[in-house]
């Protein structure tokens, strides 16, 4: 349903070390994750697992997936944010 809901959006409200905590909403449905993240000079990356039916998704079926895609109810999330400097003008 990527058409009726085509964004995912995490905000964070807490940041303790290599942690982000915050509230994911998918398909209109907000609920709390803790993230993983890293810093570099160049980039934030990090990392989350989610329960898929925590957000009302279902895992996708092996018959459609062919095998390629896991079927368990979680699926973990990865980014990476690249960063670079601001020019102040």
């Amino acid at each position: 349903q990527s058409e009726k809901f085509p964004e995912l959006v995490f905000t964070s409200s807490k940041i303790t070390g290599s942690e982000m905590e915050g509230t994911l909403t998918i398909r209109g449905i907000a609920r709390p994750l803790v993230v993983h993240v890293t810093q570099d000079s160049a980039a934030f990356e990090g990392s989350a697992t989610l329960k898929l039916r925590d957000w009302g998704l279902k895992p996708p079926r092996p018959g459609i997936s062919l095998g390629m895609i896991d079927t368990k109810d979680e699926m973990k999330v990865h980014f990476r944010l690249n960063t670079r400097p601001i020019s102040h003008r």
